[in-house]
């Protein structure tokens, strides 16, 4: 009798290393930043935001070596992921974490840190101006969209966290206008797919918590060129994130269930970046209810991040992080 068929097992491939992967530095180095910030405000050591902030760093080194390596040798992959209108923010990742790791590394040397700062809000802008010409004059699937684009177009918004401590003023503001119109346009774009559109598959889910970096990050800098004054505009903003926390939270209460990929890092950064916003609301306006709140993030994100990154090392050990079919 003869053996059924079976599909042949997946096998691991540099081929297919997606460039989202870079959303691992955004999650620990943003943890890193997360923990500094701790640190100042409730006090404690500041050894874990550092070992965090130069463990992202490696991260960078080794991914960014790794996708180098992809393009060179897989140029047409990298030219498909690119062309993909679901996957093509995943690059702007890239900058995003050179941004987040400029904040970081600014305490330990000014210069290098502003190089790295001036060339990944250089790509950022590049990466935006090309994402929204595409959106413009190019027909898109509907359910295409998801949010992925929030961090193709809305990344500007995170130029001014080292911008701002670099002196570079201006051109913080100037980038962070262009991260708060273009929230409002691709929000309500990945709404109407999500409402209309068909079922959002489950391995595509996580990427719903990019919807709280927006009204997070543009909290964050919008307390930080205001000098810590909160207004009506900074506590809307601050209300916003805490009620889509709490409506993500209750959607991806099962989220176990989902299927593991490297989508899962999706889950970080948002979290990171609510995080972050709560513990500068407890700082400026402390009191039991915003430490409650600060506490509560902060355990709720360091908990997620430690998850996906043991995740993802069992996924990279088993050979099952990124792959292509076997011929």
């Amino acid at each position: 009798m003869n053996n059924p068929v079976s599909n042949p097992p997946a096998k691991q491939t540099l081929a297919a290393l997606p460039v989202s992967l870079f959303g691992a530095v955004m999650g620990v180095a943003g943890l890193g930043l997360l923990w500094r910030d701790i640190a100042e405000v409730f006090g404690g050591p500041r050894l874990i935001g550092e070992a965090l902030i130069f463990l992202g760093a490696g991260i960078f080194a080794l991914v960014g070596a790794a996708y180098i390596l992809k393009f060179l040798r897989y140029r047409d992959q990298v030219a498909a992921e690119y062309r993909n209108s679901a996957q093509v923010g995943f690059f702007s990742t890239v900058p995003i974490a050179g941004l987040l790791l400029s904040a970081g590394l600014f305490s330990y040397s000014a210069v290098f840190a502003d190089i790295l700062w001036w060339l990944s809000t250089a790509l950022m802008f590049v990466l935006s101006l090309l994402l929204v010409s595409r959106l413009l004059t190019e027909p898109h699937p509907v359910d295409n969209a998801n949010g992925s684009w929030l961090i193709g177009m809305v990344s500007p918004i995170i130029v001014p966290i080292a911008g701002l401590q670099l002196g570079h003023h201006a051109i913080s503001h100037f980038m962070l206008a262009i991260g708060i119109f273009m929230w409002l346009v691709v929000f309500t774009i990945i709404m109407n797919r999500t409402i209309f559109g068909g079922e959002v598959a489950h391995g595509l889910r996580p990427t719903w918590f990019i919807f709280l970096v927006p009204p997070s990050i543009i909290f964050i800098s919008y307390m930080d060129m205001k000098g810590g004054e909160i207004d009506f505009f900074a506590r809307s903003l601050y209300s916003l994130t805490i009620f889509l926390t709490a409506v993500l939270c209750f959607v991806a209460r099962d989220f176990l269930r989902w299927p593991f990929s490297v989508a899962w890092w999706a889950f970080t950064f948002p979290l990171v970046a609510m995080a972050s916003a709560t513990v500068v609301y407890f700082r400026l306006e402390p009191g039991p209810g915003s430490q409650a709140i600060a506490i509560a993030a902060i355990i709720l994100t360091t908990v997620i991040v430690a998850l996906v990154a043991v995740r993802t090392i069992k996924a990279l050990i088993s050979g099952g992080l990124f792959s292509l079919p076997a011929n």
